[in-house]
């Protein structure tokens, strides 16, 4: 599943732009379920794994909390 997202959204990022993180988070569910469901939920992934997983101590911290 994890590959799957991930793969979605390179495909998508070759072509296209992404939406930016400001319009994603405030997107209404109608929106966010469209044609382009599957990138939202992929740059929705990448976005979650990078406040869990990514370099700044912070980020985790407060994902966490």
């Amino acid at each position: 599943m994890i590959e799957g997202r991930l793969v979605a959204l390179l495909h998508h990022l070759a072509e296209h732009d992404i939406v930016p993180l400001h319009s994603l988070m405030l997107m209404r569910q109608s929106a966010f379920m469209s044609e382009l469901a599957g990138v939202h939920y992929a740059q929705s992934w990448a976005l979650v794994h990078f406040l869990r997983h990514g370099p700044d101590e912070t980020a985790r911290d407060l994902f966490a909390d």
